[in-house]
Order: C-alpha cells, then sequence, then structure tokens
C-alpha cells in the first residue's frame, strides 16, 4: 500500500480480520495458498510477498523509482533490505511474538539476545542515512518502505506499560535522525491510508 500511495496509483484495499480468520478463507487462499498478507490482484496477475509486490508496482508505474537511479543506489537499498529482513524482522519478531500470543514478556536468553540485535540494528539504520533524508538516497524508497512498517510495530509495542517497565530501550524514534525520518514519512500524502485500523485508535 506505501508503494502505490508513494507512485500516486489508485487502488481498492481490504483489510482482513485475522481473528476471523479470514486469510485462511477459501476464498483469501485462492489469492495466496500459503495464507498470508499482503497480496495484490491486479486483473488477471495476482502478486504476493512484499518484496514482489513492491518490484511488480516500481516496474508497472516507473515514475518515482523505489530501487534507485543507479546501480549504487540499488545496491544501497537492497542491501538495507536485506539487512532488516535477515537481522531486524527475525529479532524483532522474537521479542513481539510472546505479546501477540497473549503472553508476558519475559527477560529470558533468546528476548536478551534479540534485543541485542534490535539494537546494533537500530545503529546501522540511523547509520545508512549517511547525511541523507532517506535510508536510500535523496528519495523515498523501497528501503524506508520495508524498514519503517517493522519500527513502527516495534514503537507501538515497546510502548505498552507492562512492556516499558522492562526498560529493554528499545524505542526506535527517540533518536532525532529516526524521528525526523519517521515525520518525513507520515508527511507523505496519503499514507495514513495504509496504516492498520488498530494504529488509527
Amino acid at each position: 500500500m506505501l508503494a502505490l500511495i508513494v507512485k500516486g496509483v489508485e487502488f481498492e484495499d481490504q483489510c482482513l480480520q485475522f481473528d476471523k480468520r479470514e486469510h485462511k478463507s477459501q476464498a483469501f487462499l485462492k489469492i495466496n495458498p500459503r495464507g498470508r498478507v499482503p497480496a495484490l490482484v491486479d486483473g488477471d496477475l495476482i502478486v504476493y510477498e512484499s518484496h514482489a509486490i513492491i518490484g511488480y508496482i516500481d516496474k508497472k508505474f516507473p515514475e518515482t523509482p523505489l530501487f534507485g537511479k543507479t546501480p549504487a543506489e540499488t545496491a544501497r537499498i537492497l542491501r538495507i533490505i536485506s539487512e532488516h529482513d535477515s537481522y531486524a524482522y527475525p529479532a524483532g519478531t522474537a521479542v513481539l511474538r510472546p505479546i501477540f500470543q497473549g503472553k508476558t514478556l519475559e527477560k529470558n536468553e533468546e528476548t536478551t539476545e534479540a534485543v541485542k540485535t534490535l539494537h546494533a540494528e537500530f545503529k546501522s539504520i540511523r547509520d545508512a542515512f549517511a547525511g541523507e533524508q532517506w535510508l536510500g538516497g535523496s528519495t523515498v524508497s523501497a528501503a524506508d518502505l520495508t524498514v519503517y512498517p517493522t519500527l513502527m510495530l516495534i514503537d507501538r509495542i515497546v510502548s505498552k506499560p507492562d512492556v516499558a517497565a522492562l526498560g529493554l530501550g528499545l524505542a526506535p524514534f527517540e533518536d532525532d535522525t529516526m524521528r525526523r525520518w519517521k515525520g518525513r514519512i507520515e508527511a507523505l500524502p496519503g499514507v495514513e491510508r495504509a496504516y492498520p485500523p488498530h494504529w488509527r485508535a
């Protein structure tokens, strides 16, 4: 959705309710047999998996390229996305999984290691700006659209009183660079349309 919004492309969105297991319905499994979101339907074509969707949108609507204009920019953007997928996202999942399962987050070995990884990845993300306003360089890119939702999810969870009481220090937007970047993303026209319903509460 963020990619479509940045490109200025009109689209129809459908929000599935996980508590009703709509993502496992026969209708949705015909779209994505893995029963996972997101998925994109464009005429007779179905695309699922986030990076595949962003890549498809970028090729179909090449204005405002999301993977850079030069080989160096493309490499930088793909590196940041790969690092996110390999390190930040798994570590974030390890910390957030108990909360999503309705359990209390405890400081155990897995959590401690995941928190260490997240602190290292937060620094890596900050360093990636290298004086630029966006992770991929001078303009918004697929790197921003990939990293931002993960950090927003972490930020919302760690601000909960019971989690904040653990003193994990995982608020990703406390740093000025990160906070200004968050503000630039949220200032993009129409970006609030991509927010999950509970983000608007």
